[in-house]
């Protein structure tokens, strides 16, 4: 009896797990099924299939997984975790923060790949303790913003205007700030004496200059306060006309440079 039953196993054994010119072949159901679930060893590999799909590849080269499909959802950590595709995107969803760590001084870096697999120069990353940032442009919701653009306005370019007639005028701020292609302008200056002005009076550097001729307001004053009116030309020339006499000029303009 004891050895019928040992026989019977072998036998039973032999229809679930069994060797054939793919390899070992282990199935659950028995009667050598694979039909349904069962595992394919080969020299090279492990795989689990359904039938003839292969859903997962385990080798010395690569782990596959979710290989029957593009939607396939890979979960991890009690399913706390997982990996899919959707709308020809990865999507990678966590039910809590997400943490990407690297020894100080490593790189973390997401950037898109060419033909042959090679990665880009752009993309979002940090270099050890500096977040690295490179494409030709950044888009927001709303907007495409190129990359030169966007520097400018993180970092912004200064400068400073110069008077024409330098011996005649005290200049405390001549300030000009560009972030973007929008420049803020501030003027504060001193003339050696009081009179009315109808003068080109100042010249902005190159790389700052309007797009167009714009105007703001001002004051000229010594005493007695009087409107004043503040061209800026695209040329670079600053025109002030004061419509009385004065010796001090404060002036805040904004324009946008070509």
């Amino acid at each position: 009896m004891t050895k019928q039953l040992e026989l019977d196993k072998a036998d039973e054994t032999q229809e679930s797990s069994w060797v054939d010119e793919n390899g070992l072949n282990m199935s659950a159901t028995g009667d050598k099924d694979t039909s349904g679930f069962h595992q394919l060893l080969t020299s090279v590999a492990n795989f689990f299939k359904s039938g003839t799909t292969n859903l997962a590849r385990f080798a010395s080269d690569a782990i596959e997984l979710g290989m029957n499909s593009a939607s396939s959802v890979i979960k991890l950590c009690a399913g706390t975790f997982s990996i899919t595709k959707a709308s020809g995107y990865a999507v990678i969803k966590s039910d809590s923060q997400m943490l990407m760590m690297v020894p100080t001084g490593d790189t973390i870096a997401m950037t898109t790949y060419d033909s042959l697999g090679q990665p880009s120069d752009n993309g979002v990353g940090m270099i050890g303790y500096d977040v690295a940032l490179k494409g030709h442009n950044v888009q927001t919701s709303s907007k495409t913003i190129p990359m030169d653009v966007f520097e400018s306005i993180l970092s912004p370019a200064t400068a400073t205007g110069s008077a024409n007639f330098p011996a005649d005028w005290t200049v405390g701020a001549f300030e000009l700030l560009k972030r973007g292609n929008e420049v803020c302008c501030r003027i504060d200056a001193t003339y050696k004496s009081a009179t009315t002005l109808d003068y080109d009076l100042f010249t902005i550097p190159a790389g700052f200059r309007p797009a167009a001729e714009a105007t703001a307001p001002g004051v000229w004053a010594t005493g007695s306060v009087f409107p004043a009116f503040v061209k800026f030309e695209s040329s670079g020339v600053v025109h002030v006309l004061s419509t009385g006499a004065g010796m001090r000029l404060t002036c805040i303009a904004k324009w946008m440079t070509a």
